[in-house]
């Protein structure tokens, strides 16, 4: 449904000329063992389209759409996603004991010479997903 509300953005806002819209892989935020131990925290070096500005996808366990965010114009999506996932004084996620706790993100890049589409296309997928965490005013 993410993929299909993005396609839709895509051809009906953008000029066709444009470049498409970068969307990432589901990055799982606490993948499965394959030793069946506890899973560990996944945080990333480096965020998946973490160089670009762009929206985040927060998803569920079972890929319900939980929070749609924005990086742009001043962050990337990596220095955005860093403030949820990495405290600077204890280096604990911020999420951590919590029970929104997402289970995987999804990064979508905006073309680097358009980062006034952050903010449209977050408000884009807000209107259509209905994402538990976010309220439209």
């Amino acid at each position: 449904m993410l993929v299909k509300q993005i396609e839709r953005y895509d051809d009906a806002y953008r000029h066709p000329n444009r470049a498409r819209l970068m969307v990432s892989e589901v990055h799982l935020l606490r993948p499965k063992r394959s030793d069946g131990g506890v899973p560990r925290y996944n945080w990333p070096q480096a965020w998946p389209l973490g160089d670009r500005q762009g929206v985040y996808v927060f998803l569920s366990k079972v890929n319900e759409v939980l929070y749609v965010g924005k990086a742009g114009p001043r962050r990337t999506l990596g220095e955005r996603l860093s403030e949820y996932f990495r405290d600077k004084r204890s280096g604990r996620a911020r999420f951590y004991r919590s029970q929104w706790f997402p289970a995987a993100v999804v990064t979508v890049a905006v073309p680097a010479d358009s980062p006034f589409e952050v903010a449209s296309l977050e408000a884009y997928l807000i209107d259509a997903l209905r994402p538990l965490w976010n309220t439209l005013a």
